[in-house]
């Protein structure tokens, strides 16, 4: 087909191939087996016409498929891929879609207009001289573009005919539905890229103009397909979201079932607990409790709550000193003087943080200080670098840090030393 001009050629480019893009992603969509338009045999009265579809058929699919209600948008794109030669008129001479019985096909990929938008003068020669050897007569128009073309290349018109020979004989090895479907392909791309006189010049700025009809169906059906991709985007997330909401939940009453079946012998409404009331009740062991608490500050359910976590340790007086004694042993109380003294900082008055940060740094950070905790390289330096901007909380990395240490490891053993089982051994062969 002959170029568009020059001034508007470069705009026209571009929407002819935003258009054809369209058209193709349809029309490919038109040919799938379970979603697409059924091609099927259609008898009439007189005939019958294999792998085939009505008018009526195709603009139908078109209204559903692109979810519009109006037919006549639908009947307009469905003229606009038959003028464009992507849908076949088997019987009909003129590129239109009728809403009747009319039999149409979808022309095979090999020569869609988006595929194969030119073609040359000597495949259409081609053609002429293959319809001439199958003893089919020529139309005027085609006899007279025949005889100008045998002008034009008559030093490789023998060529010609040689490869016209050729593609007849691999035309005649098929059966004859396969041959009647190819002729009517062949004559509908041909009557696109080389129409009659007497066929009205395709209304390309109708069919490629921005604001044409067909233009809106292509972008409903742009639309249609983000909203898809949105809505797929949407159900993906609702079932991973679902399914992560179900693994937490069932996670977190994991936790609470836990976290009650361990506290339930120290919550004293669910659990009696050993010390019981004098005024109704005289029990001999409550003074030897009282004394325990003067002498010791401890009883065996208290001794018992340490193992339920490190901030049961940490928060009971008397379990932190018998841990800094055990840290000491190990060699290790730096890490709990640190960890005090950034718990200190923290509430502490704003006219002496300067004064504590500047101790903490002195006693624990140094490389000289007395009781230097063992911390991370990286940690150690984003603490130096917050201790520039001092405030409350300017320690807290080196403190978790601390933490998360004796929490994993000195805990541990400490639960695993002699002598915390010591001492809860002895509690035990007392109240015995």
């Amino acid at each position: 087909m002959s170029s568009l001009s020059t001034g508007d050629s470069g705009q026209h480019n571009v929407v002819r191939e935003t258009v054809f893009y369209r058209l193709d992603k349809l029309v490919w969509e038109m040919r799938q087996a379970k979603s697409g338009l059924e091609m099927k045999l259609q008898k009439t009265f007189f005939s019958s016409t294999p792998s085939a579809c009505t008018g009526k058929e195709l603009v139908n699919w078109l209204r559903v498929k692109l979810l519009t209600p109006s037919e006549t948008e639908a009947l307009h794109l469905a003229n606009a891929l038959c003028r464009l030669g992507f849908i076949v008129p088997v019987n009909e001479r003129q590129h239109t879609v009728k809403l009747d019985s009319s039999c149409y096909r979808i022309q095979r990929p090999a020569l869609w207009p988006s595929r194969k938008w030119d073609s040359t003068s000597q495949e259409y020669a081609v053609y002429l001289l293959k319809k001439l050897e199958k003893g089919r007569s020529l139309e005027h128009y085609e006899q007279a573009a025949l005889t100008k073309l045998e002008q034009v290349h008559t030093s490789v018109w023998a060529n010609l005919k040689v490869a016209a020979k050729e593609s007849l004989s691999k035309y005649s090895r098929g059966c004859k539905v396969d041959r009647d479907i190819e002729d009517s392909q062949d004559r509908c791309f041909w009557k696109v890229q080389r129409p009659p006189p007497s066929h009205k010049p395709h209304p390309r700025n109708d069919i490629f103009s921005r604001n044409s009809v067909c233009m809106e169906v292509i972008n409903l059906s742009r639309k249609r397909e983000i909203i898809e991709k949105k809505i797929k985007f949407l159900n993906v997330y609702l079932d991973k979201a679902k399914s992560h909401s179900e693994f937490a939940g069932e996670k977190a009453i994991t936790i609470l079932m836990n976290h009650c079946v361990n506290y339930a012998q120290h919550d004293p409404i669910i659990t009696k607990q050993e010390m019981t009331n004098p005024w109704i009740a005289i029990d001999e062991y409550f003074y030897e409790d009282l004394i325990d608490l003067e002498d010791k500050g401890h009883t065996k359910l208290e001794l018992e709550s340490w193992r339920l976590g490190f901030r049961e340790l940490l928060s009971d007086p008397y379990g932190k000193q018998l841990f800094a004694t055990f840290l000491n042993q190990e060699y290790s109380l730096e890490n709990l003087h640190f960890w005090d003294a950034c718990d200190d900082l923290k509430r502490s008055p704003q006219s002496k943080i300067q004064d504590k940060i500047e101790k903490i740094k002195r006693d624990h950070l140094q490389s000289s200080s007395k009781y230097e905790v063992n911390l991370d390289r990286l940690v150690l330096q984003q603490t130096l670098e917050e201790m520039k901007t001092p405030s409350r909380y300017c320690m807290d990395k080196a403190q978790q840090h601390i933490y998360t240490l004796m929490k994993t490891d000195c805990y541990p053993r400490f639960l695993k030393s002699d002598l915390y089982k010591s001492l809860l051994a002895e509690f035990i062969d007392k109240r015995r």
